[in-house]
């Protein structure tokens, strides 16, 4: 019988709709599943206020500086600065003319033996 076949055939149809429909519905909550228990997904940017936030955390989270490793970058860290200053100068087309002045009061000048500089101006 022709209808006996359409009604069937529609049937047949309207279950592969239904089944086709739980198989991408099944398939969502697969990649949902996958989403959560996979990797952390990265942020594409931030603001400029978070990642300086997240620079002052890691700068926190780091051991601090013995005191023996403080005063023994004093005089080094000193220098940098005086070449970064001659640098930002040449760079805008200027000689170098400044004066950095800083006193030494990382070191102890009563320590056996103290620092050529200690607890004088470094300049």
């Amino acid at each position: 019988n022709p209808e006996v076949s359409n009604n069937q055939q529609l049937d047949d149809a309207q279950k592969r709709t239904a089944e086709h429909q739980n198989d991408a519905n099944n398939s969502r909550v697969d990649e949902n599943v996958n989403r959560l228990t996979g990797p952390p997904r990265k942020k594409k940017c931030l603001s400029a206020k978070k990642v300086r936030q997240e620079i002052l955390a890691n700068t926190n989270a780091k051991p601090a500086r013995t005191d023996r490793a403080v005063k023994k970058g004093f005089k080094d860290n000193i220098l940098t600065l005086t070449f970064k200053l001659s640098g930002i100068q040449l760079k805008a087309g200027e000689v170098p003319d400044f004066a950095l002045i800083v006193k030494d009061d990382v070191h102890s000048p009563e320590a056996i033996p103290p620092a050529n500089h200690a607890g004088k101006y470094v300049t």
